[in-house]
């Protein structure tokens, strides 16, 4: 049975996406990781200790070095990691790092790319084949 190249390409594009969302899922782990090793290693609650240093303000713990806006992504992405729930894939501050988050245009144009090239694999393994049976 011949698969069609159209699932190939749909194949493609989908597994391309797939893995932008889990190496933006890792680059952000990675990128929280020192300050969710200090949380879990608090003197108090994780949750507690996040709250403290991020949101309320409180002396003991509060970081005012950390612009506001950065804090309460941290704060939530930090939440995200100590609870098993799924962190926020769109963070400008994790994300930085790798070129940033993208667009949907971005994202739109990468995917086209991998499809192309998947394509042209295609074409190619297929003119391959074709020499390899006239000969």
């Amino acid at each position: 049975m011949t698969r069609h190249p159209e699932n190939k390409t749909q194949k493609a594009a989908v597994l391309f996406f797939i893995g932008q969302l889990i190496e933006n899922e890792d680059t952000i782990r990675r990128y929280y990781e020192e300050a969710y090793n200090e949380a879990v290693s608090a003197p108090v609650n994780s949750l507690t200790y996040i709250t403290g240093k991020y949101l309320m303000k409180q002396p003991e713990y509060f970081d005012a070095s950390i612009p506001r806006k950065e804090r309460e992504w941290t704060y939530h992405q930090l939440w995200a990691m100590l609870t098993d729930s799924n962190v926020a894939l769109n963070d400008p501050y994790a994300l930085a790092s790798s070129g940033g988050t993208k667009t949907s245009e971005e994202m739109d144009k990468i995917a086209r790319q991998a499809v192309k090239d998947k394509l042209d694999a295609l074409i190619k393994e297929r003119e391959t084949a074709s020499e390899q049976q006239s000969v």
